[in-house]
């Protein structure tokens, strides 16, 4: 399973919630692996890259495009409503909610 440094926004999660997080994040390495920049910014996962190809897939696992960051995200139920009138860039919420980059370990994301 993912292990993911628990910033403030990953403290605030019920253990479900953690468990779809990783889950979700465990489901992306194993189906795209290290083609893709994948990264949690908050407690949102973000891909970006060569994407074009594997936008059905992504579609497939519950990621949306946010076309001013060129990237696809995923975030969990009670994020949705979460939309900021701001526009914000990929680095803007990386500097504002924190960024980790999670790189393929064992056929995995991380172990937890």
């Amino acid at each position: 399973m993912s292990n993911i440094t628990l910033n403030t926004y990953i403290q605030e999660l019920t253990p479900d919630e953690v468990t779809q997080l990783h889950q979700t994040l465990d489901t992306v390495m194993e189906r795209l692996g290290e083609s893709l920049n994948i990264e949690l910014v908050g407690r949102w996962i973000w891909i970006s890259g060569e994407t074009k190809e594997r936008a059905e897939e992504l579609k497939e696992l519950g990621f949306r495009f946010a076309s001013n960051k060129k990237a696809w995200h995923w975030e969990l139920e009670r994020d949705r409503h979460l939309r900021s009138r701001r526009r914000l860039t990929l680095d803007n919420l990386r500097e504002e909610k924190g960024s980790q980059k999670i790189k393929k370990a064992s056929g995995k994301a991380f172990k937890k």
